[in-house]
């Protein structure tokens, strides 16, 4: 069995693997000591550090040692990551965060070296990506309509994908993030439709006579495109064999709806776009006044706060089963109520500070929870929403120090309410925080609106 170090505070990736074929070995980022030790004796690892130098750091290390050791990192926004990915360093793969479960799984079956079966998913080896899919969305009963909720792609562009109609598409690696969200969906395994697709996009391309049209994706009010995380451009080098891993089992992909009257097209696929260097260079920092042009003109994308809390309190409460719910953002140093299901008036307003509970215990630990009465915790849950819910629910959002709060009187939750929660929060975070940084940029600007 693969012994595979995973260092993260994140719960929901722990839980990810906790139920796949490996030894794992799961250590905090502040016990570096420990896994910087684990590292010569793991088989892979994953690095959900959130900290540039430190791992530019140990992947150095790593090479001077000479140890060939996969690793996989998690990267967000941050420019220095840019640098670590400068140092081309073989048997490193890096992932956008948020990270989704069959991202993730699959990019640990290929670090282990395992090549991916043949897999049957209903329909003929010389079919094209788009029969594919039809052919796997018809087996599952859905409509055009259900992927497109599913996947936040509008149902037009489903169709067109279907149709093997990729003729306003001139950008390969957004249409195949596209194709992956749709495949994730129908719970198909990625490996063999990524294959198919790269076959379909390039005959679509070179048989395609008519001017091209700009495929168009759904812009609910809270979400980003459907892209799952990706592998950093620069191939690995062969590895040496290592023991066969199993497949990496494929997941839903992440769900938010947005109220339909918000919803509206917008052009995924630039009519120009300049070759990807061979090697990735770091662009200058812009002008301040080109900053501002380019947030102009992606305004459109932009939500605020409470929206965004919306959609995630609305898909938390849809997948666990819960009658009642919040979000809790913090503003400044008190903890508020951005959205809400089934609160009292007084609910809504709650305040918490540093020092409650939910806030000290809860959100800045990192820890989640399930109790199945809430009489245990009752003193603790003083001043809080939900606190005369008998079963609650607590899932912590690291990146915006958030907070979603489930509750219900009957039945409890079980484990598999609380990892559904887990997941969404997981995948939500980076919608909450762009939502967070467009509420700090809109009052840094308030000063100038005249």
């Amino acid at each position: 069995m693969s012994r595979l170090l995973l260092v993260t505070r994140n719960a929901a990736l722990a839980m990810a693997l906790a139920s796949e074929p490996y030894e794992l070995v799961v250590l905090r980022p502040d016990a570096a000591d420990e896994w910087r030790a684990g590292l010569a004796v793991a088989d892979a690892a994953i690095l959900d550090v959130g900290d540039p130098v430190a791992v530019e750091a140990v992947l150095q290390g790593l090479q001077g040692d000479g140890l060939t050791l996969p690793v996989i990192v998690a990267t967000d926004g941050e420019a220095l990551w840019d640098r670590v990915r400068l140092l081309r360093l073989s048997g490193v793969t890096f992932l956008q965060l948020p990270l989704s479960k069959g991202a993730l799984l699959t990019a640990v079956h290929d670090a282990l070296g395992a090549s991916t079966p043949a897999v049957a998913i209903g329909a003929p080896e010389a079919d094209s990506i788009g029969t594919l899919l039809k052919g796997a969305r018809e087996k599952q009963g859905w409509s055009l309509a259900d992927v497109s909720r599913r996947t936040l792609i509008l149902q037009a562009t489903v169709g067109q994908i279907e149709d093997d109609d990729f003729s306003g598409c001139d950008d390969v690696e957004f249409a195949r993030d596209l194709v992956r969200a749709i495949a994730t969906a129908l719970g198909l395994p990625l490996a063999p439709v990524v294959a198919r697709f790269d076959a379909s996009f390039a005959g679509a391309q070179r048989h395609s006579g008519r001017r091209p049209e700009p495929l168009t994706v759904a812009h609910p009010a809270s979400a980003s495109s459907p892209r799952q995380a990706t592998p950093a451009e620069a191939p690995r080098p062969q590895q040496a064999p290592r023991k066969q891993a199993p497949a990496a089992k494929p997941v839903a992909a992440l769900v938010s709806s947005a109220p339909a009257p918000r919803e509206r097209p917008r052009r995924i696929f630039p009519t120009a776009r300049a070759p990807r260097p061979a090697v990735p260079v770091a662009a200058p920092p812009l002008a301040l006044d080109e900053l501002l042009q380019r947030l102009l003109e992606r305004s459109d994308q932009m939500a605020g706060v409470g929206e965004t809390a919306d959609v995630v309190l609305a898909e938390s409460l849809d997948r666990s089963g819960g009658d009642a719910g919040c979000l809790i953002l913090p503003d400044e140093q008190t903890w508020l109520v951005y959205a809400s299901k089934g609160l009292s008036g007084a609910e809504r307003r709650a305040r918490l500070g540093e020092g409650h509970w939910l806030v000290r215990d809860v959100v800045l630990a990192g820890h989640a929870f399930m109790v199945t009465d809430s009489d245990i915790v009752r003193g603790r849950l003083a001043d809080a929403p939900l606190a005369a819910c008998r079963h609650i629910i607590g899932v912590p959002i690291a990146r915006v120090a958030g907070l979603v709060l489930i509750g219900r009187d009957a039945p409890p939750f079980v484990k598999r309410d609380l990892e559904a929660v887990l997941g969404l929060c997981a995948e939500a975070a980076r919608l909450l925080t762009t939502a967070v940084l467009v509420r700090r940029l809109a009052r840094k600007l308030g000063e100038y609106r005249n």
